[in-house]
């Protein structure tokens, strides 16, 4: 009992003046948006719909020593993922040449044309620091 004792105290003696945390974190946003796709249409000459999306997750840790009296060693990392999906389908009204006056400014048309557009991200962040206060590294003799 006493040795069992000796080595859970001599445990606790190696983790006094270190310190160490990690979390971990996710983030989520989105946005959707839908016109009115006559009014807008007929309004803007265009009837964008959109649907954004955003996704972040990773991890972080920090970490100190209290290495001396007067020293502590702190170090510490972050990983982190961003993917972004963005949409963009829609209609607009093109421009055509008046049909009473071929040579004047183009009017617009009467018949929608409908396009999509959209991308995929995807960003990585790396980050690590190490640095130590109070004074030099003691020396080992």
């Amino acid at each position: 009992m006493g040795e069992e004792l000796l080595r859970h105290r001599l445990a606790a003696e190696e983790l006094r003046g270190r310190q160490l945390q990690v979390s971990g974190f996710t983030r989520y946003s989105s946005l959707s948006y839908q016109p009115d796709a006559f009014g807008d249409l007929l309004y803007n000459g265009i009837a964008p719909w959109t649907k954004r999306t955003s996704f972040s997750t990773g991890v972080q840790g920090d970490g100190s020593w209290k290495v001396a009296n007067k020293h502590t060693l702190r170090a510490g990392f972050l990983v982190a993922a961003r993917t972004r999906h963005k949409l963009y389908p829609g209609q607009y009204l093109p421009f055509m040449p008046d049909p009473d006056n071929p040579d004047g400014d183009p009017i617009p048309s009467d018949q929608p044309i409908g396009f999509a557009d959209g991308s995929d991200l995807t960003g990585w962040t790396y980050s690590v620091y190490c640095r130590t206060n109070g004074g030099s590294c003691p020396r080992s003799r």
